[in-house]
């Protein structure tokens, strides 16, 4: 809700679906704590990332993002994520 995600792939893979959070229907309350809400995703994503070594991605409080989806090619994923507080960019 106040953090962007900037979320880079050190080793191995994954795929994150991208959903816009207004298609979504939440499955939990918002966790400030972990900056987390979990949601039942629709059928068919909006987006589909794939992330291996060296990429990286960046998602706002408005995207709904499902990261660590098993790719087939990688057996685990290494990855940093750096939560930024949006009163830091304005």
């Amino acid at each position: 809700h106040r953090y962007v995600d900037l979320q880079y792939c050190n080793g191995g893979g994954e795929i994150i679906e991208y959903h816009p959070l207004p298609l979504l229907s939440g499955l939990d309350d918002y966790n400030p704590a972990k900056d987390v809400t979990h949601y039942n995703p629709p059928a068919k994503a909006a987006a589909i990332l794939r992330m291996t070594a060296g990429c990286f991605a960046v998602f706002l409080p408005s995207d709904g993002h499902m990261p660590k989806i098993e790719d087939d090619m990688h057996l685990n994923v290494q990855k940093v994520v750096i939560k930024i507080d949006l009163c830091l960019l304005a």
